[in-house]
């Protein structure tokens, strides 16, 4: 909130089964409220609730019409929020309906007033699913998907497409739009701008054709840059598997690489990573090309779905399980699989898992000019085994020696030793204690330090 308070947003559903309780909805899961004392305007309302920064309600507003209304992003503008979801309604706060499903924005002030609203679409569906102001531009980038090929929709290359419109966020005109995807379904999920302006979109698609070229199998991630000017494509990638993919979040790292969070179900992996995990893909941005990929999680249903950075190479994750075993194995009463496992709280569990991944960037006085050099240690979280590795993508790089140092937080060297592209380090970590480590890169010859970073022992 703009007071330092908290604003959240979700989709207000009246309890038809007691007059006692209502139901609030965020992002598809559901909260058990007293009744919130609001009469609902159709079958679900937008709901738009701040709290103070102890947690009590100071005030809330739904917004909707006599049909069902959903809200799927929200972010700050100027003294208000932008708020964006999709409608059915063609009355109450909705001034006009473009077709059978419209995208919805609205702009409110900081007690939930609105101040304008707008739909976007044509005939068919059409839903906006990220909303994303790009202060440079002073533009509102509204990302998403469309079945239409009419009204606001210019184009449509086949079944659902990735539909992506530059809107005047201070009164909601539709300045620009363009559509990408090929003939079967495609829709764009997540969204941001890079420092050249281009816009870099993530999302879902099963097309082989078109703007995406490619198809792994079933569901794949789909990642691909756009010239905002004309909506051309600079570069597409998809991500996946040949069974089940799907993109959950993406992101600019401050290290400068895409960071492209995934769910997918594969079943080559070896026990205990089966059934559906997360996957972590680190990508160039200036091509698409795959930098790096690690897969969380356990013999179950795992999912990652929100990714925050906590520093340049530090990131918390946050989603659901139901494993108890690989990634989110502990103590406790065992799994079955040769695994500790801690006892699960019912059928998903939420699921926080804390993720360091450090590229390493060579000091521009370095005679080692190159920058293009990766340092990872993983798991992050590791226990009897921790796997250091050196990548670049240099041929000159190959044979390169650097030293690498991991210490105790009291200072203490735990390994040093030489380490190249060619040759990686399995560190046993067995007799170590619990706590945080750190890992410095040096140069062989001076053991100037070039990056440092953590990782944590169970």
């Amino acid at each position: 909130a703009h007071d330092g308070g908290i604003v959240a947003l979700g989709s207000y559903r009246p309890s038809f089964e007691t007059t006692d309780e209502d139901w609030l909805f965020i992002y598809s899961d559901t909260l058990k409220v007293d009744s919130i004392g609001i009469s609902p305007k159709g079958s679900e309302d937008l709901l738009l609730i701040q709290f103070n920064e102890i947690g009590e309600v100071e005030w809330l507003q739904h917004y909707g019409g006599s049909d069902e209304e959903v809200a799927t992003s929200i972010i700050a503008y100027e003294s208000g929020y932008l708020i964006g979801g999709y409608t059915q309604s063609d009355d109450g706060d909705i001034s006009i309906q473009q077709g059978a499903e419209d995208c919805w924005i609205l702009y409110v002030d900081q007690g939930g007033e609105i101040i304008w609203e707008k739909t976007y679409g044509g005939t068919a569906n059409d839903n906006f699913y990220e909303l994303y102001y790009d202060e440079t531009s002073d533009l509102l980038w509204a990302l998403g998907v469309s079945s239409s090929s009419d009204g606001d929709i210019t184009s449509n290359q086949g079944g659902k497409d990735v539909w992506l419109c530059q809107i005047d966020p201070a009164n909601g005109d539709l300045l620009n739009q363009n559509t990408f995807g090929g003939s079967a379904g495609d829709v764009g999920l997540n969204l941001l701008v890079d420092e050249d302006g281009n816009i870099i979109i993530s999302g879902d698609s099963i097309s082989n054709d078109g703007d995406v070229g490619f198809n792994n199998g079933q569901d794949d991630a789909w990642v691909f840059k756009v010239n905002p000017e004309g909506g051309e494509v600079l570069w597409s990638s998809v991500y996946g598997t040949n069974s089940f993919d799907q993109s959950r979040d993406l992101m600019l790292t401050e290290s400068g690489e895409l960071l492209l969070v995934t769910v997918g179900f594969d079943g080559n992996p070896a026990p205990p990573n089966t059934l559906y995990d997360t996957h972590w893909v680190r990508i160039d941005p200036a091509n698409g090309n795959v930098n790096d990929t690690h897969l969380f999680g356990g013999s179950q249903y795992d999912f990652i779905n929100t990714v925050i950075p906590i520093d340049a190479y530090s990131f918390m994750c946050a989603g659901y399980t139901d494993s108890t075993d690989g990634d989110l194995s502990g103590t406790g009463s065992g799994h079955g699989m040769g695994q500790e496992s801690p006892a699960r709280h019912g059928a998903d569990d939420i699921w926080l898992m804390e993720v360091v991944s450090y590229p390493t960037g060579i000091a521009e006085d370095s005679d080692l000019a190159s920058p293009a050099i990766l340092l990872d240690a993983f798991p992050s979280l590791f226990e009897n085994e921790l796997l250091l590795q050196l990548k670049g993508n240099s041929n000159s790089l190959l044979n390169e020696a650097y030293r690498v140092r991991v210490s105790n937080f009291s200072g203490q060297v735990m390994h040093e030793g030489s380490i190249t592209i060619q040759q990686d380090k399995a560190l046993n970590t067995k007799q170590w204690a619990s706590g945080l480590y750190l890992i410095q890169l040096m140069d062989q010859s001076s053991g100037r330090v070039l990056s440092t970073g953590k990782v944590v022992k169970k």
